[in-house]
């Protein structure tokens, strides 16, 4: 029986010593794209692919970023949002269901909560990139508008 756990644990040891040698090719791998997505030439056809890199936002947020942008759309198109994501969690969407047209400012917290942003420039930036990009233009263009109209009345 003492044989057998000694052997369990040579086991466990070797499973431990490769698993921590996979993190560290992780960690490699990692600081490897983050140092290549710095150095890189920025090709102007994908701003938006561009910012997803440049922030480091992980697939999970990109997909929130979707689905959000799917939402905005058929509000923005006139058609009705299905109730099921009235209970989204990770970021507002009374105002997807209210009868009031989009504001920016509803757009500008929901991808502030998304993206954890605390400077209101990061979801201008990703709105102006997604049309720059040829993604939800006609949307992104009447945001957008509302963004500097509201910059004006500030002056």
């Amino acid at each position: 029986m003492e044989h057998k756990l000694e052997e369990l644990q040579k086991i466990i040891f070797q499973q431990q010593k490769k698993i921590d040698e996979m993190q560290n090719k992780i960690n490699e791998l990692s600081d490897y794209i983050l140092r290549l997505s710095v150095c890189k030439v920025t090709n102007p056809k994908y701003p938006y692919y561009d910012f997803i890199v440049s922030y480091q936002i992980s697939p999970e947020k990109q997909d929130k970023i979707d689905l959000l942008f799917i939402l905005l759309s058929d509000k923005f198109n006139g058609k009705k949002i299905q109730e099921r994501f009235r209970k989204i969690k990770d970021y507002p969407t009374d105002f997807l269901f209210s009868n009031e047209p989009l504001k920016y400012k509803d757009v500008k917290e929901a991808l502030a909560k998304i993206l954890g942003a605390i400077s209101d420039e990061v979801p201008l930036m990703l709105i102006k990139n997604l049309r720059d990009q040829g993604f939800h233009v006609a949307l992104c263009d009447y945001l957008l508008s509302q963004c500097t109209a509201d910059n004006q009345q500030d002056k």
